[in-house]
């Protein structure tokens, strides 16, 4: 039996192309646009994220100034 594999991958929200690839877990730390322009941010990450998938945002309010 084959261990399941993870597989990290990282991009610019705005301009990454993964083509049709969906995404068990979406990860994104200290990312502005969620807070910029969030509806075009999430539209972004909701085209990836496979049915059952999770997404996790963090963001540390001391790198705000």
């Amino acid at each position: 039996m084959v261990p399941p594999r993870a597989v990290l991958k990282t991009a610019a929200l705005e301009t990454a192309d993964f083509g049709d690839e969906r995404f068990d877990k979406v990860f994104a730390f200290n990312v502005a646009p969620f807070w910029l322009q969030p509806k075009d941010a999430l539209g972004i990450v909701r085209r990836h994220l496979a049915p059952d998938g999770a997404f996790y945002l963090f963001w540390d309010a001391r790198h705000t100034q």
